[in-house]
């Protein structure tokens, strides 16, 4: 009986959990995603000194601009809490845009109009589809791994860092792309674990700290700037700093990679980053050619920010010129 009991209690407990995701599934069928603008930021005590890091402070002075400005300031949180208990989800929120991102039915955005304290909402439109990846076999020209290492160096100009002590030490440089699988455990990456020199880490796909998962884009990416082979170095930069953010899915393009490039952009400024090194961008999957001016996308709005904090914004471009697209993708 009490075998039969406790069985009867699991088949429950099992009909009560296919219930509450069909509901919460059924919630998120009949929502959309928008991003929600406020109007101001009331008035807080807001401290550079507590709130940014120690390396973001002196990137500020070293280029000559204020310790921090009104797109500092973070969102009120009373509106953000309004936002929520109306909508079906939550899902960013932005200090610079002063936004948030959320799913919420049309019914739902109407109300929303009229608080007070809303400047507009927008719907973040998006055709998410697979994304295309395609390899070159020709890449490798029969090369061994010592003469690939040695021919990508010299293609980068290694004798000239090398002879004017370049390594990038004192740089702090955050990575965003698709995932760093095992490079906490990765031979290649002991020197930036073994001198503490990775300073943060966040998934925005899965809001947690932890990056050590998923697409090994974002590993390659890294190996390529700071990895080394033992005492041999594979990227020029091996001395630096760095932030490691996961910001791409991978398996679709859709807008909700540039919320999470915004999201990491603010996060990079807050802990210090010099140089955002983004092997990311996007075109056709979520923009008409249009977009392409460097102000309407949300990711190119991100990236003029980061530029106003001091940041050097470095993004891959052209990877749809060979194709009808043919315009450099945002940022």
């Amino acid at each position: 009986m009490l075998f039969l009991s406790a069985m009867k209690n699991s088949i429950y407990q099992f009909i009560y959990v296919v219930i509450l995701i069909t509901f919460s599934l059924s919630a998120y069928s009949t929502s959309f995603k928008w991003v929600v603008y406020f109007n101001d930021k009331p008035q807080v005590n807001f401290n550079p000194h507590t709130y940014f890091s120690e390396k973001a402070i002196e990137r500020r002075i070293k280029h000559h601009l204020p310790l921090y400005t009104y797109s500092d300031l973070p969102v009120n949180e009373n509106y953000v809490a309004e936002i929520a208990s109306g909508v079906v989800d939550t899902k960013g929120v932005s200090r610079w845009l002063n936004c948030v991102f959320i799913y919420a039915n049309y019914e739902q955005v109407e109300s929303l109009k009229n608080l007070q304290y809303v400047a507009k909402v927008e719907q973040l439109n998006s055709s998410a589809q697979l994304a295309k990846a395609t390899v070159d076999k020709n890449l490798n020209e029969n090369l061994t791994p010592e003469e690939l290492r040695k021919k990508q160096l010299n293609r980068l100009g290694y004798d000239y860092f090398k002879g004017n002590k370049i390594d990038g030490s004192g740089v702090r440089v955050a990575i965003f792309d698709a995932g760093f699988p095992y490079v906490n455990a990765h031979s290649a990456f002991n020197h930036l674990f073994k001198n503490n020199r990775v300073i943060a880490t966040y998934d925005f796909v899965k809001n947690k700290e932890s990056v050590y998962g998923a697409n090994s884009h974002g590993a390659q990416c890294l190996s390529n700037i700071c990895g080394m082979i033992g005492d041999k170095p594979i990227g020029l930069a091996t001395g630096i700093e760095v932030l490691l953010a996961r910001t791409e899915r991978v398996l679709t393009e859709a807008l909700k990679e540039e919320e999470n490039w915004l999201l990491a952009a603010e996060w990079a400024d807050k802990n210090g980053a010099d140089i955002i090194s983004s092997s990311l961008g996007y075109t056709y999957h979520n923009h008409n050619k249009e977009d392409m001016n460097g102000k309407n996308s949300i990711v190119a709005q991100a990236a003029r920010f980061a530029t106003r904090k001091g940041m050097l914004v470095v993004n891959a471009a052209g990877n749809n010129g060979d194709d009808n697209w043919k315009i450099i993708g945002t940022p």
